[in-house]
């Protein structure tokens, strides 16, 4: 080869070898150009406040804790951001984790605001027969609740879920009555929000059912036997999540009832129904309930009637 050759073919292989170096050096640039993710939790619910002036001589139509409509708009963006995580790699050769693994991910957040108006029904504070209105008043309460949470940290391409914004749900809940300085009484109350999660993955919830009594004695003289089921929501990081609704689900043949068709949780996210059956005769029976809500179902309650003395 001649000498001309030989230094060319010399410079092609460095100036392969720069490439080689600036391309590993740019794909490492890449795999650490985002931040470690740090340890924001991801919360599910959103909760706003709002107060409304109750007018002079009106009383409000219920009680506190009940739980009345909202009206919502929302102007929310699905934010994704990208992040690191450790990721624990095990050797095929050793079974040991191989130390100092990172994967990226997606963080998702939510962005934005909801503005709700929260309607109270009310009624002249003399009025004792109901049956002599033709409706009733409403005050309404109106606030702005900011949001910034992360729902969700996703390897999926798209994490966020189509329509998102639509499919957040909220509830009014009245918290109390408050005697101000000026003389007025405000209605307090708390608006809570569910948001949905990312595609792919469950709702931040869970819901459990438990029972006083799992076997109710049955006389079989058509007396009533109970039992009371109770259970707490909770999101992703242990938290209560009050103000949400909470059905049970009974088998279609089963002769009995809870006392109402839905409770709403209370502020530490517990709560109560009463199980009532009423049946004739020696039976013996064993079923599964679930209590649900929204966006969780709770493991199977066994519950078993049984006859007195069996």
């Amino acid at each position: 080869m001649s000498n001309d050759r030989k230094e060319h073919a010399v410079k092609m292989w460095e100036a392969q070898q720069k490439r080689a170096q600036q391309a590993s050096s740019n794909s490492v640039v890449s795999s650490v150009s985002c931040d470690t993710c740090d340890d924001t939790p991801c919360v599910p619910v959103v909760f706003g406040t709002s107060q409304a002036v109750l007018p002079e001589g009106f009383v409000l139509l219920g009680s506190i804790d009940e739980h009345h409509p909202l009206s919502y708009g929302y102007d929310l963006s699905c934010q994704v951001e990208n992040c690191r995580l450790p990721a624990k790699v095990i050797s095929p050769c050793t079974g040991i984790p191989i130390a100092n693994a990172f994967t990226t991910v997606k963080r998702v957040r939510y962005v934005g605001s909801i503005t709700h108006i929260a309607n109270t029904p009310i009624v002249f504070s003399g009025l004792t027969d109901f049956s002599l209105l033709g409706g009733y008043a409403r005050v309404s309460s109106t606030d702005t609740t900011e949001v910034n949470n992360v729902i969700c940290y996703s390897a999926a391409e798209s994490p966020c879920p189509e329509s998102f914004a639509e499919s957040v749900m909220g509830f009014a809940t009245i918290t109390g009555l408050t005697e101000q300085s000026n003389g007025e009484t405000t209605v307090d109350l708390r608006s809570t929000f569910l948001l949905p999660p990312c595609n792919g993955q469950p709702f931040g919830f869970d819901i459990t059912l438990t029972s006083d009594g799992v076997f109710l004695c049955q006389p079989g003289t058509g007396e009533i036997s109970s039992t009371t089921l109770s259970g707490r929501v909770v999101d992703f990081n242990g938290n209560p999540v009050p103000g949400l609704p909470v059905v049970i689900a009974l088998p279609n043949t089963l002769r009995g009832d809870v006392d109402q068709p839905f409770v709403f949780t209370d502020e530490d996210g517990n709560y109560s129904f009463t199980y009532q059956t009423k049946v004739f005769g020696n039976l013996v029976a064993c079923f599964q309930i679930f209590a649900m809500t929204p966006f969780a179902i709770s493991e199977p309650l066994d519950i078993c009637i049984e006859p007195c003395g069996a």
